[in-house]
């Protein structure tokens, strides 16, 4: 294994730890999936964007879907 050690302002590291912490992922692993995301999508990145789409439009529709509840 190939250790990579990169630098982060404080804001990104939180992006990062918040984002890995909702996909209950380690940061590494998460940070992995989406260095590698755009050479090969592979099902796990797939499966990431797949889920932040479906959190926007929840997101955007929330409003509507209470409504409708």
């Amino acid at each position: 294994m190939t250790t990579l050690t990169l630098e982060l302002t404080d804001e990104q590291a939180q992006k990062l730890a918040e984002e890995a912490e909702r996909l209950h992922l380690p940061m590494q692993e998460l940070a992995a999936q989406r260095l590698f995301a755009p050479w090969k999508p592979d099902e796990a990145s797939v499966s990431l964007d797949f889920e932040a789409a479906v959190e926007y439009v929840f997101q955007k529709n929330s409003e509507l879907y209470r409504r409708l509840a």
